[in-house]
């Protein structure tokens, strides 16, 4: 828990303006408990912030315009960020309409997706979001595979819901770059992925021949089939500096 203390520079007559009548557009009128927090930051007392009050803390200040409490809940909240619970923040962020931690969450996702997909909470993460995830180059995921597995966890978390957005999610893995044993077993295992999404037989034949003319050192025939999907994530390509440097270093021991 974090403690804050508020002075009385906003005008208490503005604040009674909105309490009275909340501008369209806004969120509703807030609960009585973060309004009354709101109150006591207004007039200079200690407010204290924890996980739980944080967020609704944030709405209410976000209504009333009291910009220095808002700021100071989203830097508590992004504090407060981590592994563990960045999809549940995100996702309550999100729906608060709390940009800043919101974003905050995505960028901690993308840097940290493998170990966040391998939690039972990352089935939860809104779809629009995980899309939002998936098309981002800086993605640091250890393989293609992985991303893969986690879209596959979370369609099957609920697939009658979730279905309809395969299409999108498909459209955003980076198929050649995951083995191909790993596409036929998928072909074989998740036949019903292929009956609802036709377009997914198109992008694994894409991968296949991309795999097939890579192996073959086709050059001039890859350059046709150069896209966003046919190119490796930033966080997958190899770091050749590195490697030479380690190379250097374990030629001398």
């Amino acid at each position: 828990a974090g403690a804050e203390r508020g002075g009385s520079l906003y005008r208490m007559d503005r604040l009674a303006e909105r309490e009275a009548a909340p501008e369209a557009g806004h969120r509703g009128a807030p609960a009585p408990a973060p309004l009354a927090e709101l109150l006591r930051f207004v007039y200079g007392q200690e407010v204290q912030l924890t996980a739980e009050n944080a967020l609704p803390l944030y709405r209410t200040a976000d209504l009333y315009e009291v910009l220095e409490l808002a700021t100071l809940c989203c830097a508590f909240l992004k504090r407060s960020a981590g592994v563990g619970n960045c999809v549940a923040l995100l996702a309550a962020s999100d729906t608060a309409h709390c940009k800043p931690v919101a974003l905050h969450c995505i960028d901690l996702l993308k840097r940290h997706f493998g170990q966040v997909a391998e939690r039972a909470s990352f089935v939860s993460l809104p779809g629009q979001l995980l899309l939002e995830v998936l098309q981002a180059d800086d993605l640091s995921a250890p393989s293609e595979e992985l991303v893969l597995s986690a879209v596959l966890s979370w369609l099957d978390a609920d697939p009658q819901g979730r279905l309809g957005m395969l299409p999108q999610l498909g459209a955003e893995i980076r198929w050649p770059f995951v083995p191909p044993a790993r596409l036929a077993r998928l072909e074989v295992e998740r036949s019903e992925l292929l009956d609802a999404f036709p377009g997914l037989a198109c992008l694994l034949r894409e991968a296949y021949r991309f795999q097939a003319l890579q192996a073959s050192n086709a050059t001039g025939e890859l350059r046709a089939l150069l896209s966003p999907r046919t190119t490796r994530r930033r966080s997958q390509l190899c770091d050749f500096k590195r490697l030479r440097f380690h190379a250097a270093i374990g030629s001398k021991g």
